[in-house]
């Protein structure tokens, strides 16, 4: 590996102390989130990676919300083929486990719980292998995160746990209700309630995984349960864009005109190859009209090109 000179000569050396500590760096994981959303896919691409490494034909995954007051209380469970090393699922970057393009790069669980713990730390994973079945036991790791400097450490229950099948795993955790109401989008300014808040999180998860429900192999469901209130479930449908049938065409003329009535004193407008990788035959792409019908009963109708 090439390594940079210094032309003095070296007159001696010391080793550095500069390992992490792990607490602190497992809260640091989680900055790029944006949206709970984007953390609940986290785990639910874990689960479909899973349900796939099964081989089942057909799969389940179960997303459950709970409101506790200041905080809400994220769950997911699936049918697939549990966890076999928590271990390695536990630690930062890790890719020895990975079964499917889904979770091959060894972070997005641990960045998801960072994420959504960030506040308070509570959180708890279960896993049931087909091993474990066949001994009538589940293994459970929980929070706090710890590594480099501590160890953690997995129990070992009687019976199935949280998960509804021979074989599975479950993740769940806290979040605080401030970080739940970022789901909320920005162009919607009046405060949502809890229901409205999880059917923005549903809208996400089925647009996001709209070619995977569109296939009909693997559902996903959503249960909501709000304080004093009964719960609620949907089985997600894929919600997938709106494509005008006969998109417009530019004439030629307007095509290669710059600017109305152009006698050839301005360049043409730039090439679209690049932007879109279609060229000038992006001016002829279909155009979405509209994107999103939302579960939750509201319309969010836009326009994009």
């Amino acid at each position: 590996m090439p390594t940079m000179t210094n032309p003095n000569p070296c007159i001696g050396s010391a080793v550095l102390d500069n390992a992490p500590d792990g607490s602190a760096l497992f809260r640091a994981l989680g900055g790029h989130y944006t949206s709970p959303a984007q953390a609940v896919c986290e785990f639910i691409d874990d689960s479909l990676s899973s349900i796939a490494a099964n081989g089942d034909e057909v799969g389940e995954v179960f997303l459950r919300v709970t409101d506790r007051g200041e905080l809400v209380e994220l769950s997911v469970t699936d049918s697939g083929s549990g966890i076999a090393d928590l271990g390695a699922a536990l630690t930062i970057s890790d890719r020895s486990i990975a079964q499917t393009p889904y979770n091959e790069h060894g972070c997005g669980l641990k960045n998801a719980l960072s994420y959504l713990s960030e506040e308070v730390e509570v959180w708890l994973l279960e896993s049931r292998t087909k091993e474990d079945a066949a001994a009538d036991r589940y293994r459970c790791v929980s929070a706090p995160y710890a590594a480099i400097d501590r160890k953690m450490r997995a129990k070992v229950h009687q019976g199935n746990g949280a998960t509804l099948h021979e074989t599975g795993a479950t993740i769940r955790v806290r979040c605080s209700k401030e970080k739940f109401e970022s789901l909320k989008p920005a162009t919607k300014r009046a405060k949502a309630d809890f229901r409205q808040l999880c059917g923005y999180l549903e809208e996400e998860l089925a647009y996001t995984y709209a070619a995977i429900l569109a296939e009909g192999r693997i559902t996903i469901g959503v249960i909501c349960r709000e304080q004093n209130a009964p719960e609620s479930y949907h089985q997600l449908e894929a919600l997938e864009p709106l494509w005008e049938e006969d998109p417009v065409e530019l004439p030629e003329t307007a095509r290669n005109a710059f600017v109305e009535g152009d006698r050839g004193e301005h360049p043409p407008p730039p090439d679209r190859e690049g932007l879109h990788g279609f060229g000038r035959a992006a001016v002829s792409e279909p155009r979405v009209s509209s994107v999103r019908v939302s579960l939750a009963g509201r319309t969010d109708a836009a326009e994009h090109r």
